[in-house]
């Protein structure tokens, strides 16, 4: 049976990770950009052809942009904290951090 030699697993791992880091930061800042200035969204979406009050309003009369947003938050912030943990563990050869990083990413 052919192993991968250790530098090209390692390069693999790293590589993911910052794939995993990098879309974990995007989602984060695009939460955030959806929480402070929704107003492109609307705009856009008031062109889409649904009803208004669905547009603007979600359900318990909060905005399901601001809960959208809220949600990308939570999932950037676990790519982004899976991701960095994974990075700094395979830069660093810490065993510890990579067995942690494993669990969620099966």
């Amino acid at each position: 049976m052919c192993c991968l030699p250790q530098s090209l697993s390692k390069l693999l791992l790293i590589v993911f990770n910052v794939i995993f880091f990098v879309l974990g930061l995007g989602l984060v800042i695009l939460g955030i950009f959806l929480l402070v200035d929704d107003s492109v969204i609307l705009q856009f979406a008031g062109k889409l052809p649904l009803g208004s009050d669905v547009v603007e309003e979600g359900v318990y009369g909060t905005s399901w942009l601001s809960n959208f947003a809220y949600i990308l938050l939570v999932v950037g912030g676990f790519f982004l904290v899976v991701g960095g943990a994974g990075l700094f563990g395979a830069c660093c050869n810490s065993q510890c951090l990579l067995i942690v990083v494993s669990i969620p990413e099966i």
